[in-house]
């Protein structure tokens, strides 16, 4: 009972930090994250038809004029994780943020009790790593999948190193349980790095199995854990398989016919992977928090260019309409958006690991097992390595080329999820190794080596920084051009620079000083952990409370209050036709999700767009060709906020006078040009002659008109008494699984042809009868069949697998 006190109680220490940490959750408030903002807007429809019907929207027209909606709110019922999360999330009832950052917090701790940590420097590590800069920036900025899968990496690794260490039925069965949750959190990139830490993980344990000449026991362990990560990985079986069906047709993974795009085949252009890459000289961020200047989200009263600026830039945005405290923050963002001279296009700040954490990731390579620090050390280097992106890119291009999957993902700095994650399992490995050492001579002799090194990048950083960098922004130029001080700037950027290195060194010789106190004999035990978690707290507070802070709550009201309906907005919606869309100029295509939460919209906010739609952006929408607008029934078209009634909108479907036949997707896109007239005349791929009879038809009475609008059901009324037809629709063509939208003729399933690039369309015979479209993405209907089984024989075999392990003894308490 004592030991699990022991271990229980610095864990509940940890959850009161964090509610102290986001006490106005508390009372109802939240943090206006931009990315959670946006998906409020383009999984709106999606949520209205659950409400309504209690079915799932498979598919949704609130943005880019159609797509899946598997990445847009679906949710898979038949994932036993699903419920996992929402029980685990009700353990935390108080608010999603205290639940996503314990949860970080909880898993560093018992990676770190698994590794032989005592608890109360385990909990300091789980502080750390909670706290650290990378995941309250993340999560300030709504990247909430990204946290919460990157929050189970550390158990999953836990769970494989107690599989290695004689408790492999609790191992398996942990494994399998984290490795299920972290597919349900829906960020296959940090997922995928997480796999290089196991992989590490797993090759330590051979190595150190071949020495003890006992592969076998490896063998047999490594083969449970691959068959507990499958049978966790199964219950999302829904889920992966249509994001992979979905993936295959989007930007992302899919390949455009389209002949400028053809040397990126199967992924995204390497430049575009590459954007965000983290530049050599934006590392020093880690130690140095602000070495590259900080980010928008930082305050830089104090300064000389806030002084100069700050007063004007209020002003300026008070006289255009915003009251005084919404003009300070805007200013204060302004300015602070000077300062980063990194080479990308901006940021909210660098990524800090922090002092303490820095200093004890030094001392762990005077302290813990080589083959651990192999182990770890090489994945920080990988972690940096990837993170450098276009910077390293002979390597990265290799990778891109020919890791598998690799050239699925953007953002080359996400691969510090693997660094973040590293450097406090060495550190407070290294410190645990530290406190153990017997020698006092020894002990010193580390502290001080530890010192030199650590302080001496610091001094090194105060005394030259300023000779090393030139410290010029790639806006710079723009920003002397409108009247800005440059030269003041860069001297600012200097000064921040020192500072933030006086910052870490300072720490540095806190943490130092502590230990040496410790060694000596002048400080307890028992105290130690408390300084040394201050230490921690002030360290990691004093950066992390500039992004995300109780001053950054708002009422939940105000938060959504971007989402409320304009003047324009009303009046489109007293339209009573079921189906048009909304196309807004003043918000762009590829940035609008706010339009999405009101109407059907062509524009949108998403990063796995369909690859045929970002083709009809790039091609005819971003250089307004009106014909392409009327084609997607673009009934309203918002200027100025005012709503202008399009009296071109081709409407939900018509039938047309002559086909234009395309030799190739060039063809094909480029005959959408104007004069092209899309009520009179189809543009179809060569490949579909065989699907149409004719080309030319006599439509003068023809009639088709939609009936019942559904996300998932479109259904039409046909009158066409003069024969055969070709009817086109403007609704997105997509194939999915294969024949995702069934058309179906008086019940009778028929199959529908892409037109016009990116369109479905028919040809239709005479009579009166009804046309529907059934979107039944084999993806989801069978895989939610598959997931409930799997989600069946998971609860068995891990209800098995914790029966074997109390039986055998695992369930004994773990060496505190």
């Amino acid at each position: 009972m004592d030991a699990l006190k022991k271990l229980l109680i610095p864990l509940v220490i940890l959850v009161i930090i964090n509610i102290l940490y986001f006490a106005p959750a508390l009372t109802g408030k939240v943090i206006p994250q931009d990315d959670i903002l946006h998906g409020l807007g383009i999984s709106k429809e999606i949520r209205d038809w659950r409400e309504k019907t209690g079915e799932e929207a498979l598919w949704t027209n609130a943005l880019f004029s159609g797509m899946p909606g598997f990445q847009c709110g679906v949710l898979y019922w038949n994932n036993i994780f699903h419920y996992f999360q929402i029980n685990l999330a009700r353990l935390f009832v108080l608010s999603a943020e205290i639940y996503t950052i314990a949860w970080l917090m909880a898993g560093m701790y018992f990676l770190l009790i698994v590794l032989g940590v005592e608890p109360r420097l385990a909990a300091i590590g789980g502080l750390a790593f909670g706290f650290s800069a990378f995941f309250i920036i993340s999560f300030g900025a709504g990247h909430v999948a990204k946290v919460r899968t990157a929050a189970l990496i550390a158990p999953t690794l836990a769970s494989v190193i107690l599989a290695y260490n004689g408790k492999k039925w609790l191992g398996w069965a942990l494994t399998s349980m984290f490795v299920g949750l972290a597919v349900t959190s829906n960020h296959i990139q940090i997922t995928y790095y997480s796999a290089f830490m196991i992989l590490a993980i797993v090759i330590y344990y051979a190595v150190e199995h071949v020495k003890q000449k006992n592969l076998t026991q490896w063998f047999t362990v490594s083969v449970g854990l691959v068959f507990a990560a499958v049978l966790g990985i199964l219950p999302n079986i829904s889920h992966l398989w249509t994001n992979y069906t979905y993936q295959k047709e989007t930007m992302r993974g899919g390949i455009s016919e389209l002949s400028k795009n053809q040397p990126f085949k199967g992924g995204l252009d390497f430049d575009y992977a590459m954007m965000w890459s983290y530049s050599p000289a934006e590392t020093f961020n880690l130690v140095i928090a602000n070495a590259t200047g900080g980010g928008i989200a930082q305050n830089y009263q104090g300064t000389k260019t806030h002084e100069a600026y700050f007063t004007r830039f209020r002003q300026m945005y008070i006289e255009q309409g915003m009251n005084k405290k919404a003009a300070e923050e805007q200013a204060n963002r302004a300015i602070a958006s000077f300062f980063y001279w990194g080479e990308q296009s901006l940021v909210n700040g660098g990524y800090y690991i922090g002092a303490v954490v820095f200093f004890l990731l030094v001392l762990a390579f005077f302290t813990v097992e080589r083959s651990w620090l192999i182990a770890f050390g090489v994945l920080i280097v990988l972690s940096i390595m990837m993170a450098w992106g276009k910077y390293l890119e002979s390597f990265n291009r290799f990778l891109f080329e020919h890791l598998p999957l690799y050239k699925k993902f953007r953002v080359p700095s996400m691969a510090f999820t693997i660094l973040f994650v590293a450097t406090p399992v060495l550190g407070f490995m290294g410190l645990q190794r530290f406190l153990k050492i017997s020698n006092q001579k020894q002990a010193v002799k580390i502290l001080l080596k530890t010192l030199y090194i650590t302080s001496g990048l610091c001094l090194f950083s105060i005394l030259f920084g300023g000779a090393l960098f030139d410290f010029t922004g790639n806006n710079d130029e723009m920003l002397r051009q409108n009247g800005l001080n440059v030269d003041q700037l860069i001297d600012d950027r200097k000064s921040l620079l020192r500072s933030s290195a006086f910052k870490t060194l300072f720490f540095i010789l806190l943490t130092a000083g502590t230990l040496w106190i410790y060694i000596k004999g002048n400080l307890k035990k028992k105290y130690l952990p408390i300084v040394l978690g201050s230490l921690v707290l002030l360290d990691q507070w004093s950066f992390t409370l500039q992004h995300l802070s109780w001053k950054d709550f708002v009422t939940k009201q105000e938060f959504e209050k971007p989402l409320r309906p304009t003047q324009a907005n009303i009046q489109i919606s007293q339209d009573p036709d079921p189906h048009f869309r909304v196309f807004n100029a003043q918000r762009g295509l590829t940035s609008d999700a706010f339009t999405s939460y009101h109407h059907h919209s062509i524009a949108g906010y998403h990063g796995a767009k369909l690859q045929r739609y970002q083709d009809l952006i790039d091609y005819h929408l971003s250089k307004g060709n009106q014909a392409v607008f009327d084609m997607l029934n673009t009934k309203y078209i918002i200027y100025n906020d005012q709503p202008q009634l399009n009296p071109n909108a081709c409407g939900n479907a018509w039938f047309v006078n002559e086909i234009k036949w395309a030799a190739n997707a060039d063809e094909e896109i480029n005959a959408l040009s104007e004069p092209f007239n899309p009520k009179t005349t189809v543009v179809i791929d060569e490949r579909y002659r065989g699907r149409v009879s004719r080309n030319e038809y006599n439509p003068s009475s023809a009639q088709i008109k939609l009936t019942s609008y559904s996300p998932n059901v479109l259904k039409y009324s046909v009158k066409n008494p003069e024969g055969l037809q070709f009817a086109v629709f403007s609704e997105i063509y997509y194939e999915g699984s294969g024949n995702d939208w069934k058309s179906l003729v008086d019940g009778k399933e028929v199959r529908h042809i892409r037109v016009n690039y990116a369109l479905r369309g028919m040809e239709l015979p005479a009579g009166e009868y009804e046309v529907e479209f059934r979107f039944e993405p084999e993806s989801y209907l069978k895989g939610e069949q598959y997931a409930r089984y799997a989600s069946v024989s998971f609860a068995i075999l891990i209800a098995a697998s914790l029966f074997f392990s109390y039986k055998t003894g695992e369930f004994g308490q773990i060496k505190t």
